[in-house]
């Protein structure tokens, strides 16, 4: 297609096609990508642009975009009606399995008598956790997968007692440092070794080794993870006490404002999203399922914390995106 084309449907396609950049890629990066492309628009190719635009195919949880795009298709009457049926079939059967797999997770009890309230269901499930983990991954052939989740526990509880030293000490580290033990306090490498020993065509030792070295796309989505939650969510936890932030160590750091952080912070979360796409695109030595994950974490992210706190406040666009996937099925003409 020629980029000359200015048709209504040409510019959608220039935009739906439109990838994170990598790089030196001075193109992507000159690309008008703002709410100003949607304003002489009608739906549904406005809401088609307008989601483009908002969150990149590359960026948002597949299933939840195929939800979206649904939604969206179903008020095109050049959508074929047999597609639409297959895509709302398919949604719901995988919303099946999501049912199940909450109510298997939603059995789990507590009897750890000698720990706080708090801290009972998390410890019992941790618990249950690796040794299910241990009892399947030696059938499988792969029991060295609960050493790997071990270590990489210890790591993200030595990043906590970081931070915690920081807390009692009235500390404000260099952004720097607090990157570095935010890669563990994101949860990020924690949760990748987790699903890693889930994988039994893919979860070999060379992958948890490669996981343990934290490589660049590893560092890149943890830091996305870091970063997103302290800019939505700083203000919130500096009121209940808690370390300072990306925010406030960007601040003093470098003597700017809390919407100047913003806007550094930013920039180094677009920067770490181009790393992750450097590494999509070149040879790995671990399986692509592997970089995926990594990827995943990133998209995760991305939905809960680009507008707002959608963690904490879950009762707005988090309860949409929950009730979509786990709630209310597409409905089906037949």
């Amino acid at each position: 297609m020629a980029l000359q084309e200015s048709t209504p449907k040409a510019q959608f396609r220039r935009t739906a096609e439109f990838h994170p950049s990598v790089w030196g890629d001075y193109f992507i990066n000159k690309a008008p990508c703002d709410e100003s492309a949607v304003a002489h628009l009608v739906s549904p190719l406005a809401d088609k642009v307008s989601r483009a635009l908002k969150r990149p195919l590359l960026k948002g949880v597949p299933k939840h975009e195929q939800w979206h795009h649904i939604l969206i298709y179903q008020q095109d009457e050049a959508c074929p009606g047999a597609v639409l049926k297959l895509a709302k079939l398919d949604f719901n059967v995988l919303q099946k399995c999501y049912q199940d797999e909450l109510r298997i997770i939603s059995r789990w009890d507590t009897s750890m008598e000698d720990l706080p309230d708090y801290m009972k269901l998390f410890f019992e499930a941790l618990i249950g956790f690796f040794d299910e983990i241990e009892q399947e991954t030696a059938k499988e052939g792969r029991p060295y997968c609960v050493h790997y989740c071990r270590e990489m526990l210890k790591n993200q509880a030595r990043a906590y007692l970081t931070e915690a030293r920081w807390f009692n000490q009235d500390c404000v580290p260099q952004l720097e440092e607090y990157r570095r033990a935010g890669v563990y306090t994101s949860c990020s490498p924690m949760s990748a070794v987790a699903w890693i020993c889930g994988m039994a065509e893919t979860g070999s030792k060379e992958a948890f080794e490669w996981m343990s070295k934290n490589p660049k796309i590893v560092v890149a989505s943890s830091d996305i993870g870091r970063l997103m939650d302290d800019i939505t969510s700083h203000e919130f936890e500096q009121e209940r006490g808690h370390v300072a932030s990306a925010v406030e160590c960007c601040m003093k750091q470098y003597g700017v404002s809390k919407e100047e952080a913003y806007d550094m912070l930013r920039k180094m979360v677009e920067s770490d999203w181009k790393d992750i796409n450097e590494e999509l695109l070149k040879p790995s030595t671990v399986p692509r399922q592997i970089l995926i994950l990594m990827l995943n974490l990133a998209r995760i992210i991305d939905v809960l914390y680009k507008d707002h706190d959608g963690y904490t406040e879950a009762r707005n666009k988090t309860k949409e995106l929950l009730t979509a996937f786990l709630v209310d099925p597409l409905p089906v003409v037949a």
